[in-house]
């Protein structure tokens, strides 16, 4: 097992890729590539729609791992699963969050017209949307929480994604995101201190193994 102040791993010489949520621009990619550098190998990074999907690729795959953001609201669902085992963990901050939107012009005319927007965010940093808004109308953004509609996302690429086509009108995203759909930035930064948890398929020859034995045929 390799292990220092910042992170824990156990023997994992057989993985070649890591699954997480995805599409491109999560801060779950970020958090895989950091843990294939901590690995010390380049290491195929596998998106999924949600952790769930993923978790059931490494179910199948004996050479992947599952990466979740201890932050997920559904945490508890993977480290209950008898089909995977927990193989380590590590601190990592995602690159920092703000507020960005499509067009500065376009939502500024909104606001003032006193119009219902709408905030997109991943629910893991919902509980600092508030915050971040009062930090705006403090800064003169014409906010109205009466008007203000927050559409929850399953990722922050979602979020970002669903501004750059019109759908949303801002979104709560990180800075890969934002320049990944070249969005504007109009708050401060967020900076988030999160762990991220790594599982592998559980071992053939464990008890845990005929646990998830019997859920598959149970299903």
């Amino acid at each position: 097992m390799e292990s220092n102040f910042a992170f824990w791993l156990r023997s994992l010489e057989s993985v070649n890729s890591i699954a997480t949520l995805g599409p491109k621009g999560t801060s779950s990619e970020a958090a895989a590539e950091f843990l294939a550098s901590l690995m010390g190998r380049n290491l195929e990074i596998t998106l999924f729609d949600s952790f769930e999907q993923a978790c059931s690729h490494t179910e199948q795959n004996n050479h992947s791992v599952l990466l979740v953001a201890n932050a997920y609201r559904d945490v508890d669902y993977f480290y209950m699963n008898p089909c995977i085992n927990l193989a380590g963990s590590f601190h990592y901050s995602p690159p920092y969050y703000y507020i960005c939107c499509e067009s500065v012009e376009k939502v500024c005319h909104r606001l003032k017209l006193k119009k219902r927007i709408t905030i997109a965010t991943h629910r893991a940093p919902s509980s600092r949307l508030h915050d971040m808004i009062e930090s705006l109308k403090q800064g003169g953004w014409e906010f109205d929480l009466s008007r203000t509609e927050i559409v929850y996302t399953e990722s922050t690429s979602e979020a970002a994604k669903g501004v750059k086509n019109g759908i949303n009108d801002f979104c709560l995203i990180n800075e890969y995101a934002a320049d990944l759909y070249q969005l504007d930035v109009i708050s401060n930064p967020l900076i988030i201190e999160m762990v991220w948890t790594v599982f592998v398929k559980t071992n053939p020859q464990s008890k845990e193994h005929k646990q998830c034995q019997l859920k598959s045929v149970q299903l």
